[in-house]
């Protein structure tokens, strides 16, 4: 590994990715990945845990166009590309409508472009600075249940944060599988959605 992905020594990563994977979503997505991913990708095609003190769900790219799919994304943050989690009910992707596709952290419930903070201008960048920040975009709720049963899960609030729940309250907090996440996540932006909407 070159020093350059010394970011992602504690991270437990995969398989590279291959290059007819990569080309692939490119093919899905109708756009080119960024140069510094595609070569991460090419390093590990994704992983799970820790890089510096920050906890990290990054995803395999083949799961990239499914999950947003699943997550309806582009209902609501279009020409955001999701590209993994922090495993606490924050997103981290690409915000596409930029030719640089800085990376961004939003909320998956309550979606919305007006929510997304921005975290760095590359995904190189991303990974530096999640190393180099302490617990910057760290899974706080993972503190307060058991880490070994929470791998390969999300820690989803019971009752959003957006709609009054508690973001430190461990027992607003229950760990869900990519599935069930998904699912809960879509359950609760059409709920939001319609509350603004009525407005």
């Amino acid at each position: 590994m070159t020093d350059k992905y010394r970011f992602i020594e504690n991270l437990n990563r995969r398989s590279p990715a291959t290059d007819e994977a990569i080309a692939a979503i490119e093919r899905t997505i109708g756009k080119h990945l960024p140069l510094d991913y595609v070569e991460f990708l090419k390093v590990t095609d994704g992983g799970e845990g820790f890089i510096g003190r920050t906890y990290c769900i990054l995803w395999s790219v083949a799961e990239l166009a499914s999950m947003n799919q699943n997550y309806e994304v582009e209902d609501y943050a279009p020409a955001l590309l999701v590209f993994g989690s922090n495993g606490g009910g924050e997103a981290l992707g690409f915000d596409t409508r930029n030719p640089q596709w800085p990376v961004v952290q939003i909320p998956f419930v309550g979606m919305d472009w007006g929510m997304a903070q921005p975290i760095a201008a590359s995904f190189t960048g991303f990974l530096e600075r999640l190393f180099t920040i302490d617990g910057m975009c760290e899974a706080l709720p993972l503190r307060n249940l058991d880490l070994l049963n929470c791998r390969g899960k999300e820690i989803f609030e019971i009752t959003p944060v957006i709609l009054g729940g508690s973001p430190t309250d461990p027992t607003n907090k229950v760990p869900l599988d990519r599935e069930e996440h998904a699912q809960a996540v879509v359950y609760w932006n059409r709920v939001i959605k319609e509350l603004r909407e009525n407005r």
